[in-house]
């Protein structure tokens, strides 16, 4: 079990704006962890999702921004993304 925590920021809410986060091994299984979408806030939005990985196999971490409509100017970013072991709910900072 581990958690994926991250801070994102979406503009633009009539476009459907989304970041999805998955994972994927070599053996072409695919997953996706989270799809987070654009709020109506004009701010920077927290995410935090446990999630079991493939226990016997290597993976990767993928992320994907898209959007499903307009062509208007779309912001969006990243921040502070970092995967723990163990579930989001009983982390231990040290």
């Amino acid at each position: 079990m581990h958690c994926l925590d991250f801070y994102f920021y979406l503009t633009n809410t009539d476009n459907d704006a989304v970041i999805s986060f998955g994972w994927k091994t070599n053996t072409t299984r695919k997953e996706t962890i989270v799809e987070v979408t654009s709020q109506i806030d004009n701010k920077w939005q927290h995410s935090k999702t446990t999630y079991i990985s493939p226990s016997s196999e290597i993976y990767q971490v993928w992320f994907r921004m898209r959007r499903t409509a307009g062509n208007t100017a779309l912001f969006h970013a990243l921040d502070e993304s970092k995967i723990f072991e163990g579930s989001c709910g009983i982390l231990s900072f040290y």
